[in-house]
């Protein structure tokens, strides 16, 4: 019985001290809340299992989250006074932003008068009843001791606070008259794919952005917008993206603007190393890993890269429409051996690399004239690593000829491209054109082509959503380096010469068919005169 006795105290002990130790760990857990947005979030979601250890919770931070949860820390201290985000749907910006990052704000600032808007009052109201809940709960009691609610402020979408503060929850063109804010959040203004396409809603998204959500506004209040981009006129793209037509017009108007679109698939290799993941890679694999990604592109492109990837384009597109890009799959391809291979580019020269992106450009043109978008490499990269792409491009596709814009070449990479050339043994017939000062007139060319059907895109290409956004925006997006180096294939095939070259028998576009014994001969031949060219110019 002695021994029962004792064993049975140090149980007590040890569950005394185990005790001791998780109320330890939650008032560390408390106190880190009170300053960081993670801490608070991964409190107020506590691993069932585990509920009353403070270090267990349920809620995963994936970088985005981390990324978002930041943007809501500095949207409290007043750091950003203008910012956006777009991001795909179910990435978790909801959670982040309007319920903890709302509740987490108003426990440090229960002074403050908050305001948030979304698409309608049902959602309005649904998203008040969980914020009222975390609100109320105990947990946040513990962090935020003294943010309490006045009592008969029952409304789920109008709460007001004992210290003076208050969350008022709207849904879009509903009015807040009489309230002014401290803090103004916009989180899905527009519901889905039907509003997005109407017109009128775009319009009274803007008309209650600027007469309702602004005029309550003062210069100390914060404005922050989340959405999933649904079209290129929608809130983000109307207020603060740089391609917008009515933001080329007038540069400044989205200047004040912190503006950053995180897509489902990260292919830009700067935002991929913000947040830790390789360049084509899934931004949330665990939940929406590559496949499903793939499978809802499938199913509407359009729609996908503007939901997945914050790319909107137009429905038909302006100077080039929807109808002049004509996706292939690998396996309808023709075989690369059928075509005539060409290349082009549009190099970021001079001031011009800070902004825009160098586009290298690979094409075949198989015997019925039509254009195959075979393979590019597009991005702003230095000089250095443009010579070692082109390299690799000649080296892999053997273009018959290279074309590029007057002076591109010649008076930038040119001589440390002629010298990797022949130290590679790599023969290329480099070609720059003077092209019309004018785009558009460039661009005719190419157009013309793409209203025959005569472009084929590849739809599984990295690329394929960001070219076809760019394309289908030209003139009036801000960049067009991929749209140049397309004109440049349509003006370099017209200039292509017909009669005979050499004694040799050629096609409509002057070349022998490929693998033939004349297109051997015509390859040898076009061989002999880059090897002079090039030592003429003295680069041995």
């Amino acid at each position: 019985m002695a021994d029962a006795t004792i064993d049975f105290s140090r149980e007590a002990e040890l569950a005394a001290l185990r005790s001791e130790e998780l109320a330890a760990v939650r008032l560390l857990k408390i106190r880190a809340a009170r300053e960081n947005l993670l801490d608070f979030i991964e409190l107020m979601m506590p691993d069932p299992e585990f509920s009353e250890d403070a270090s267990k919770t349920s809620y995963t931070a994936k970088p985005h989250h981390k990324l978002m949860i930041g943007a809501v820390e500095q949207v409290e201290q007043r750091k950003m006074m203008r910012s956006a985000y777009s991001l795909p749907p179910q990435h978790g910006k909801t959670t982040i932003l309007s319920l903890m990052g709302m509740a987490w704000i108003i426990g440090r600032r229960p002074r403050w008068d908050i305001i948030v808007g979304t698409y309608s009052e049902d959602r309005a109201q649904k998203v008040g009843s969980e914020l009222r809940d975390i609100l109320q709960s105990a947990a946040f009691r513990q962090v935020f001791p003294k943010c309490v609610m006045k009592k008969g402020s029952k409304a789920k979408d109008d709460m007001e606070f004992v210290l003076g503060g208050s969350i008022t929850l709207r849904g879009r063109g509903n009015g807040t008259t009489g309230y002014s804010c401290d803090l103004f959040v916009i989180d899905d203004p527009i519901k889905d794919h039907v509003e997005a396409a109407s017109a009128a809603v775009l319009q009274q998204c803007k008309d209650w952005y600027s007469s309702v959500a602004f005029s309550r506004v003062r210069a100390t209040t914060p404005i922050m917008i989340v959405h999933t981009r649904w079209n290129e006129d929608d809130l983000i793209g109307w207020l603060c993206d740089p391609e917008h037509p009515e933001n080329i017009a007038k540069p400044d108007r989205c200047a004040k603007w912190k503006y950053l679109n995180i897509p489902a698939i990260v292919d830009d290799p700067e935002l991929a190393e913000l947040l830790g993941i390789e360049p084509g890679g899934a931004l949330w694999p665990e939940e929406f890993p590559l496949e499903l990604l793939d499978e809802a592109n499938d199913n509407d492109p359009r729609i996908f890269s503007a939901l997945y990837l914050g790319r909107p384009s137009p429905a038909d597109g302006d100077f080039f429409k929807a109808t002049h890009i004509v996706p292939y799959q690998a396996h309808n391809r023709p075989p690369v051996g059928r075509m005539r291979i060409y290349a082009s580019s549009d190099h970021a020269v001079g001031l011009k690399q800070r902004n825009d992106r160098t586009c290298l450009l690979i094409v075949g043109v198989d015997q019925d004239n039509a254009i195959w978008l075979l393979d590019s490499v597009w991005g702003r990269i230095d000089s250095a690593k443009t010579v070692e792409e082109m390299l690799r491009l000649m080296k892999e596709w053997r273009p018959l000829v290279w074309w590029a814009e007057s002076g591109h070449i010649s008076k930038s990479i040119g001589p440390f491209l002629r010298k990797r050339m022949q130290e590679e043994r790599v023969y290329i017939n480099i070609v720059e054109q003077v092209p019309s000062a004018d785009k558009v007139t460039r661009a005719q060319a190419i157009q013309a082509r793409g209203s025959m059907g005569m472009v084929r895109w590849p739809v599984a290409a990295p690329w394929y959503e960001r070219a076809r956004a760019e394309t289908l925006k030209f003139p009036n997006g801000k960049h067009d380096d991929f749209v140049d180096a397309l004109a440049h294939i349509g003006l370099g095939l017209n200039l292509q010469s017909k009669p005979k070259r050499d004694g040799v028998a050629t096609t409509d576009s002057g070349y022998a068919p490929v693998g033939s014994l004349n297109w051997i001969k015509q390859a040898a031949n076009d061989e002999r005169r880059e090897r002079a060219r090039t030592l003429a110019m003295g680069d041995r």
